[in-house]
């Protein structure tokens, strides 16, 4: 699944990660891609790139896997079972 965040600011583009994540679940998709931009997009970029990211997705039931992608505008996770 793919998620745009272009234009979206930092508080609802978690919300909008979220819903994304359930509706992975839901549709047993593996995989979820962030479009987030590359220039104007590195606040983005970074949150959903750190360590507390990862974290908060897990306390709310989300394993994930960051998968490297050659697109620097994107960031791809591989969504684990629990």
């Amino acid at each position: 699944m793919e998620c745009d965040l272009h234009g979206y600011e930092l508080t609802d583009a978690i919300i909008e990660v979220f819903h994304a994540l359930e509706e992975c679940t839901v549709t047993e998709d593996q995989y979820l891609t962030l479009v987030h931009g590359y220039t104007r997009g590195s606040v983005l970029r970074n949150y959903f790139r750190s360590k507390r990211f990862l974290q908060v997705a897990a306390r709310e039931g989300h394993r994930l896997q960051s998968i490297k992608t050659p697109n620097p505008g994107q960031t791809r996770f591989l969504l684990k079972v629990l």
